[in-house]
Order: structure tokens, then C-alpha cells, then sequence
């Protein structure tokens, strides 16, 4: 898509990546929409913890997925 090369563009990232990092986005939002995360506040913690711990907030999201 053309507002993928751009991403690639700017933050130099090859097409698998930002696919990948699309797909680990769109599993952190529908574990929300499972969660029924809805405050304002929640959503701020999730998506902080996101940036700053990864692997660790991927890791809770996957296991309540695959549960």
C-alpha cells in the first residue's frame, strides 16, 4: 500500500517489518476489544506499556488470545 512505503520511507523499514509490526498492533487492539477495554486510562496503560515493554505486553496479549 502506498501508506506502508511511506512508513518505510520515513522509518527506514523494510515491507516485512512494518507488516509484522501491523499484525503485533492489530492483535493488541482486538485483545482490547476482548478485554472490552473501553476507559480512557486503560487504553493510555496498554498502549504505553506497548512502546516501552514490548515483548512483555505481546506476550500477555498472545496468551489471552490463543486462550
Amino acid at each position: 500500500s502506498v501508506l506502508f512505503e511511506k512508513i518505510m520511507s520515513k522509518k527506514n523499514m523494510t515491507l516485512e517489518e512494518i507488516k509484522e509490526e501491523h499484525k503485533r498492533r492489530t492483535n493488541v487492539i482486538d485483545w482490547m476489544v476482548k478485554k472490552k477495554v473501553r476507559n480512557y486510562r486503560e487504553v493510555t496503560k496498554i498502549v504505553s506499556g506497548y512502546y516501552t515493554e514490548p515483548e512483555e505486553t505481546m506476550k500477555k496479549v498472545m496468551e489471552d488470545l490463543n486462550a
